[in-house]
This record gives structure tokens, C-alpha cells and sequence, in this order.
């Protein structure tokens, strides 16, 4: 499974890295994927996870990726 963070950028910042962590923003795909119930009923059967967060000039989200590991 793979995540993509896409922040917009603020005007101003000394920050190299968007806030939240990065931690946060999966444990928020991860929680939302559950409740929803198709992919998997608890989000200990996903077995690798790959998260990345960037600024954005253009509009802001979040990209995910499912595949399913044979």
C-alpha cells in the first residue's frame, strides 16, 4: 500500500517537511479504509506501507494504492 500526501504550501515557512508527521496522516487512510470495510476488516492484514508527504503548488490530497500481495 502506498500514500501519497500532498500539503498546500503556506506562504511562509521554515518548516522542510509539512505538518502533521507523517505517521498521522497514514494512521488517518488506515482508520478511514477500516471503517469502510472493502479492502480489509482491520488494518493489521496490510503487510507493507509506504507514505510520503510533499508541499503542493496545486491543490491539495491524499493518493492512495492498493494492491493485493500473492
Amino acid at each position: 500500500m502506498s500514500i501519497v500526501c500532498e500539503v498546500a504550501k503556506p506562504k511562509t515557512t521554515k518548516l522542510a517537511a509539512p505538518k502533521p508527521d507523517v505517521d498521522n496522516y497514514a494512521k488517518g487512510v488506515l482508520d478511514a479504509i477500516t471503517k469502510d470495510g472493502r479492502f480489509w476488516s482491520d488494518d493489521s492484514q496490510v503487510v507493507g506501507l509506504w507514505v510520503s508527504k510533499t508541499w503542493t503548488e496545486g491543490a491539495p490530497g491524499i493518493h492512495v494504492a492498493i494492491s493485493k500481495e500473492l
